[in-house]
């Protein structure tokens, strides 16, 4: 085909790690907010590979907001990712009708002059949470992961569902979009994995490994090739 063209996608798939993710919707109630944070990318020195993060403690039924400031003019969309520890928290903002529930969420923010990038974490236990949250920028010649999504519950869904057994881990994903998704192209998915320190079920190792597998390059450097396959997508307008 004479429009076809061939991209390479750069592991930038939400949840890579090797948990099983609990992915759930409910309907948004208005909640008073408890805490304002800000995640800025003031510092950012290179698009695609460079994580901005923040551990940050949610104290018992309490909702915060997080706000991403000085996002660099180049940068086409975020994709932005909460994790938790044993407790599910619950993820909502602007573009999707209900929040998520989970322990590994996170949504696609594409830049526009419109919309602030601010969203909102709830902790709806009854303990007090450590919540990671994490934003990578993107460029417009990178594939927005899960763009072209036909399955899933959200309108992008750049996350992976996750089902395991004792021999067996399953992993299911939506086709990411580069331009249109109308319009056919090569995208080459890689698959990663790694594995936690035996017996080691501690919060800190939790968090260390999340950090260890988070960004593109990370995920180079850190986990062990499965699998590759290129993949045409043909959908229509």
């Amino acid at each position: 085909m004479a429009n076809e063209a061939h991209f390479h996608l750069k592991i930038s798939f939400l949840l890579v790690l090797c948990f099983t993710v609990t992915l759930e919707t409910k309907s948004i109630q208005p909640k008073f907010l408890d805490e304002t944070y800000t995640l800025s990318f003031g510092n950012y020195t290179g698009l695609n590979s460079e994580v901005v993060s923040e551990e940050i403690v949610i104290t018992a039924n309490k909702e915060i907001a997080v706000t991403i400031t000085d996002v660099p003019l180049e940068a086409n969309f975020l994709v932005v990712q909460t994790h938790s520890y044993i407790y599910n928290v619950s993820l909502s903002y602007l573009g999707e009708a209900k929040p998520l529930l989970g322990t590994n969420i996170g949504f696609v923010h594409v830049m526009t002059a419109l919309h602030l990038p601010v969203f909102y974490v709830s902790n709806e236990n009854a303990v007090n949470i450590t919540v990671m949250v994490a934003v990578i920028g993107y460029s417009a010649n990178v594939p927005v992961p899960g763009g072209c999504n036909m399955e899933f519950e959200t309108k992008v869904a750049p996350y992976l569902h996750l089902t395991s057994t004792n021999s067996l881990i399953s992993v299911e994903s939506q086709p990411a979009m580069f331009k249109k998704c109308s319009e056919p192209y090569y995208i080459t998915y890689e698959f990663y994995h790694m594995y936690q320190l035996e017996s080691d079920f501690t919060q800190a190792s939790y968090f260390k490994a999340i950090s260890s597998m988070i960004s593109p390059n990370d995920i180079r450097l850190n986990g062990r090739l499965v699998c590759c396959f290129l993949f045409l997508l043909i959908l229509k307008a």
